[in-house]
């Protein structure tokens, strides 16, 4: 493929059907037609589109360019495949505006689109799941590891998180290798840095349905008027009891938006219609009340600690640094928040050591969905934070918080929920000392 250089053609005399005639590996900004969008099948959120389309009629145009990939299509016509900027480019179609400002790519393959895709993937978040799974595997699909050796994506990423020498699944060991230097170079190139945790969800992925994969949206808790979403925990967790079973699926995702289930009650229910003898009978008792099937006290060996909930806010924004450091790195609404949120690690250190991360009064997981004493947003990053074990930085772009804020959400409603505990402790103590008072009153009168 030919490259512009110093002794190449001046490119932006070219026209765009003259640069991919002749190959040429280059960019630039253009004004492209919006009817030469490729938008067919488009994971987008339509109130982000709407949002566009205010903002776009208010600027008299794009802010931003779209990022675009020129092709030819099966009539030899220039179409542009959108890597970044899908909503955008979207929200111009709906307004009929005639032309978009981009930053048009030539030169690249399929597989490369794919992968711009999956890097830019994150920009609108309630979609990124679905988006970073389709495009994943729409690049994984241009290569021969898919159309020569009939090998799925969580296949090649298995063997090379686990290392394996691809002998189980019939391939020679310079076959083998290739795959798996395939893998880590595409994780690396995608930003994903945990093999596993990729590998667990497109291996999920393969056990359910594209349909079912497109209705996942990133979110901490529950939705609009007391519904939940199909988050990614939710997700793993159902399929993990159901695989492959996409009726029971897709019946399942209906189950977790209606009644907004978390990720331990997901499982549980998901498992019950698994080993259920008779399916019609359960599905009916579920369909009347899901949570009917839950065990009293069940538990949550997998909900992450405050601390490494902590560690995650660490890493992102170095919070618990000294002074300057923490003031730095908080927006202005924050920094007289700094010194609570220094002593944070303290407070739920304690609160560890007082047990009720977990579990309520009664010994009843999910306390903060029952107790009355906390807030909406309370409520709602508690769910989050350990309900589904999202990082805080996540829910902090869900609910539109700082996490600063979010952790100090946290920290309060420990400490209200601890109040609640002393005083059915002091109310307890006081019932206990003026029975044996009683007791005492009247054997002293007896004995008189």
């Amino acid at each position: 493929m030919e490259r512009a250089g110093k002794s190449s053609p001046n490119i932006e005399s070219m026209s765009s059907m003259e640069i991919l005639e002749r190959g040429l590996r280059v960019k630039r900004l253009e004004e492209i037609p919006v009817s030469s969008l490729h938008l067919e099948g488009a994971l987008t959120d339509q109130a982000h589109i709407d949002e566009l389309r205010g903002m776009i009629e208010d600027e008299g145009g794009l802010i931003i360019p779209l990022g675009v990939c020129a092709f030819f299509n099966e009539n030899r016509r220039v179409i542009y495949e959108i890597f970044d900027g899908y909503h955008r480019g979207s929200a111009l179609e709906a307004l009929g505006w005639p032309f978009a400002d981009a930053k048009v790519l030539y030169g690249r393959s399929r597989e490369e689109l794919y992968d711009l895709r999956v890097v830019s993937a994150s920009s609108v978040r309630s979609v990124s799941f679905s988006r970073l799974i389709v495009w994943m595997q729409n690049s994984f699909e241009e290569t021969d590891w898919y159309n020569k050796y009939n090998l799925s994506l969580a296949q090649v990423l298995g063997l090379a998180w686990q290392d394996s020498s691809g002998e189980r699944l019939g391939l020679e060991p310079e076959i083998a290798e290739g795959a798996k230097t395939w893998a880590r170079q595409k994780a690396k190139r995608w930003g994903r840095k945990d093999a596993a945790v990729l590998y667990q969800t497109m291996l999920a992925v393969e056990n359910s349905s594209l349909d079912i994969v497109k209705m996942v949206r990133i979110s901490p808790g529950g939705g609009k008027d007391g519904k939940g979403v199909l988050n990614p925990a939710r997700f793993m967790a159902m399929v993990a009891e159901l695989p492959r079973d996409i009726s029971a699926q897709k019946f399942m995702m209906k189950l977790i938006i209606n009644n907004n289930l978390l990720k331990e009650e997901t499982a549980e229910v998901a498992r019950a219609l698994a080993n259920a003898k008779d399916r019609k009978k359960m599905i009916a008792r579920l369909k009347v009340n899901p949570r009917s099937v839950l065990g009293k006290g069940a538990k949550r060996a997998d909900i992450p600690e405050v601390d490494e909930q902590l560690r995650e806010v660490t890493s992102r924004q170095r919070i618990f640094t000294s002074g300057a450091s923490v003031r730095s790195q908080l927006r202005p609404d924050d920094v007289a928040s700094a010194r609570e949120i220094q002593s944070l690690k303290t407070a739920l250190a304690v609160i560890n050591e007082k047990q009720v991360l977990t579990k309520d009064a009664n010994g009843d997981p999910y306390w903060w969905l029952t107790f009355s004493g906390l807030s909406q947003d309370e409520r709602m990053v508690m769910s989050g934070a350990f309900g589904e074990g999202t990082p805080l930085g996540d829910i902090a772009d869900d609910i539109g918080k700082t996490v600063a804020r979010v952790a100090l959400l946290i920290a309060s409603a420990h400490r209200k929920y601890i109040l609640f505990l002393d005083d059915v402790r002091l109310k307890q103590r006081m019932r206990e000392l003026k029975q044996e008072l009683d007791y005492k009153n009247r054997h002293r009168g007896k004995n008189k």
